[in-house]
């Protein structure tokens, strides 16, 4: 995706503020209007926008296939099909979790820890600029999982 500008942030931002919340047709009845800040994020060519949509779809209906799992007696639901470690960083491929090869489950861990960490960096950010309204010590917390997360990751 395109790199965001500030004209973009502030339009998002002027969006927000007059509704009190934000919502993605408001983001496209904006960026309709050609001399938006917004209008260069989006495909208007109704075919390219269609393949992109469906290619979307396709990725929806990947994340939703589950396989069941028992692990010490516990079944646990999970995605059948994951990011393929040796597929280019800049493309997609997915992979049954039951066919990994054996010298790839490591570097596909990492991958799914890595996530872990990014979305505890979002909560952890989120506890930050809220701090006030949370229960004492929670902000540490966080930075423990990630930094037990951290060393995991260092070890794997």
């Amino acid at each position: 995706m395109k790199k965001l500008t500030p004209e973009c942030i502030d339009a998002i931002v002027a969006l927000e503020s007059k509704q009190g919340k934000l919502e993605p047709d408001q983001i496209i009845n904006e960026a309709v209007k050609e001399d938006s800040p917004l209008h260069y994020y989006f495909e208007w060519d109704d075919e390219k926008a269609g393949q992109a949509h469906r290619l979307d779809q396709a990725r929806e209906l990947i994340r939703r296939v589950k396989i069941v799992v028992t692990y010490e007696e516990t079944e646990i639901k999970t995605v059948r099909y994951i990011r393929d470690v040796e597929t280019a960083g800049d493309e997609q491929g997915y992979i049954a979790v039951r066919r990994i090869k054996t010298k790839n489950v490591g570097a596909t861990l990492v991958e799914e820890l890595e996530r872990v960490n990014a979305l505890l960096m979002r909560a952890l950010t989120f506890a930050m600029v809220r701090e006030e309204a949370l229960p004492e010590g929670t902000i540490r917390k966080i930075e423990g999982i990630r930094d037990e997360i951290d060393t995991l990751i260092a070890s794997l």
